[in-house]
């Protein structure tokens, strides 16, 4: 009963906003209007939005259109909506993101969006360099300094300014210089048991190139 009202009501509505219409304006009009609620009575948002907007084309004055295609639309986000949420909250962010993009090409002026949308990214941003950092620890307990090194330089790439990164990245550079060092001064050292002090001087040197301060 309440559609039929509302369908009353859009003719006569619109009745007055078509005047200066063309008779196979008015035409178009009284067969799109009842196709257009018709569709949304059916939940077929994706149909009916369209045909709404080219009613509106012609008689932008048709409140009773104008009030449908704006519950139309908000409908069709509702599940995305909902969707979103239920990702955000399972921390799958990067769903969350896909269904708030979606909201945003159908409500490109919604200021809250970009705001999500942010605070989303953010949050994938961390839950990747967490996954960063446990390969890092994992590489440096394994003695893996060089493959440690390329993973924080990973997460100093998307945060400069991390300390935590930092710190590793020193941890990581002082232990690999320090088993080079060792590698080099006791090939020193077997040079010189053997005599061969040219070799044995060739490898101090390489020595003082990766850390200047042995003696």
């Amino acid at each position: 009963m309440r559609f039929v009202l509302l369908i009353a009501a859009a003719l006569l509505g619109t009745a007055s906003g078509a005047l200066a219409l063309t008779e196979q304006q008015r035409a178009r009009l009284n067969e799109m209007q009842p196709q257009a609620i018709e569709l949304f009575k059916k939940r077929e948002y994706e149909k009916a939005i369209p045909l709404f907007k080219e009613i509106l084309t012609m008689n932008p004055d048709d409140r009773l259109m104008s009030r449908y295609l704006a519950i139309a639309e908000e409908q069709k986000v509702e599940p995305y909506c909902r969707q979103a949420a239920s990702a955000y909250q399972r921390k799958e962010y990067r769903a969350a993101v896909d269904q708030w993009q979606k909201i945003a090409a159908i409500h490109p002026d919604d200021e809250r969006i970009p705001r999500l949308l942010v605070l989303a990214s953010d949050f994938i941003q961390i839950k990747s360099t967490e996954a960063m950092y446990e390969l890092a620890q994992q590489l440096l307990q394994e003695r893996k300094h060089d493959e440690a090194m390329n993973e924080l330089q990973k997460i100093l790439s998307l945060r400069p300014g991390d300390i935590r990164a930092r710190e590793l990245m020193e941890t990581a550079k002082q232990a690999s210089s320090g088993g080079r060092v060792k590698v080099h001064y006791d090939a020193a050292e077997a040079y010189v048991k053997q005599g061969d002090f040219d070799n044995a001087i060739a490898e101090w040197n390489l020595v003082l190139k990766i850390d200047s301060k042995q003696d």
